[in-house]
């Protein structure tokens, strides 16, 4: 039983366990994308561009965390559904607050960082069309 006195539902246990399983794939997935993308950048576009890339890179890895931390503490951790918004407002705010300082105040590769910050729709799509997924028995 659980802390409310219910039992454990075994489907929603594999349920989460295959959630969980496709949300690792998908950092890997995401990992994997931003070094080879960071590789490209600076082999084709130069040190500058590459730490452009780097930035939007890992810009987009730190919200990905910080997005499954606060769905996850909402979810499993009874914790308040404002504090989702609340944290998604934050979570906004800081990469817009990092992004204008870098480009405007520190000179990044604006383009290398929008290179960067694609690594997020290309780890989405490689997931979705089945890229590091173990295919089951029938």
């Amino acid at each position: 039983m659980d802390e409310s006195g219910t039992p454990p539902d075994p489907a929603r246990e594999v349920r989460i366990a295959r959630q969980e399983a496709s949300l690792r794939r998908f950092a890997w997935l995401l990992l994997a994308v931003g070094a080879v993308f960071v590789a490209l950048g600076a082999a084709l576009g130069g040190v500058d561009f590459a730490v452009g890339v780097l930035l939007g890179f890992l810009i987009v890895l730190l919200n990905f965390y910080w997005t499954k931390k606060a769905v996850r503490s909402v979810l499993f951790a009874s914790q308040p559904k404002g504090l989702l918004t609340l944290s998604f407002l934050v979570k906004f705010g800081v990469t817009g607050a990092v992004l204008f300082y870098a480009i405007l105040r520190l000179h990044v590769d604006a383009l290398g960082v929008l290179v960067g910050l694609s690594t997020l729709l290309v780890a989405s799509v490689l997931l979705g069309l089945g890229v590091g997924q173990t295919r089951r028995p029938e």
